[in-house]
């Protein structure tokens, strides 16, 4: 399956979050990169409003963090879902055949 971001590159600014921490292996520590929840690619649409694009295999679910920041966004204006690959994603945006057009 092709990756999600080059397919959402095409008039949307748009990137990987990194969201793995980091071990550290001398104090036998995992600390996270940033605040639970967050999505894994993120952007901005066309008309200014936030994308939030939680990636998962076609049978995964969000956690429960991950279920709060997307409806939070969703309840600030912000588009947001979660998607089992690059089709997952075209469906959520309605994209159809002008997508695969090039015209969106």
């Amino acid at each position: 399956m092709p990756p999600l971001a080059p397919r959402l590159a095409r008039g949307i600014f748009c990137w990987k979050n990194n969201t793995a921490g980091i071990f550290i292996k001398a104090r036998n520590a995992y600390i996270p990169s940033h605040a639970p929840g967050v999505s894994d690619i993120l952007g901005i649409l066309k008309d200014s409003r936030l994308l939030a694009i939680e990636a998962k295999a076609p049978e995964g679910r969000a956690s429960p963090h991950q279920q709060q920041f997307i409806e939070e966004i969703g309840a600030r204006g912000g588009v947001a879902f979660v998607a089992g690959g690059a089709e997952g994603v075209e469906r959520q945006l309605g994209w159809g055949v002008q997508a695969q057009a090039g015209t969106l």
